[in-house]
């Protein structure tokens, strides 16, 4: 064999750390990325959630034939819904706060009330804010449709 057949062929030391950079560098940002899609998915299904949960209460009301009345709890990030004569006897709670997602206000104030028809006393907006303050807003509308948005 010649001497240019046994030249060793390799990587240097500088190649390998560069290499090693270039994939942390990518891991980390992939993490990252990981992170935001879980945080939006989160947000996400809590609004579908809670919009199930205002869906739910209307037909309640509809069902019954009788006021529901939802109330909000923005320290605690639940909503109770409860017949609106007996306050604290709740038909169903949620909390989407175990989602990693806060309610950061409600429009018409820490209650909405379902008529039998479906409609409601006020219209109102609630929005929802996750750990990454991306926002979701829900909208009542005086008819009792709710929306995401």
């Amino acid at each position: 064999m010649s001497p240019a057949a046994l030249k060793e062929t390799g990587a240097s030391l500088t190649e390998v750390v560069l290499a090693m950079g270039i994939i942390g560098l990518a891991a980390t940002l992939g993490v990252e990325g990981l992170g935001g899609i879980v945080a939006r998915s989160e947000g996400r299904a809590a609004a579908t959630a809670l919009a199930g949960e205002l869906r739910t209460a209307r037909l309640h009301a509809t069902m019954r034939r009788e006021l529901v009345r939802v109330a909000i709890d923005i320290q605690h990030s639940t909503v109770r819904t409860e017949p609106a004569d007996a306050p604290g006897q709740a038909l169903r709670e949620l909390s989407i706060q175990e989602r990693g997602v806060m309610i950061e206000d409600s429009s018409a104030g820490p209650s909405i009330i379902f008529y039998p028809s479906g409609r409601v006393a006020t219209p109102t907006t609630i929005t929802l804010r996750n750990r990454r303050s991306e926002r979701w807003r829900l909208t009542v509308t005086m008819t009792g449709r709710v929306t995401i948005q």
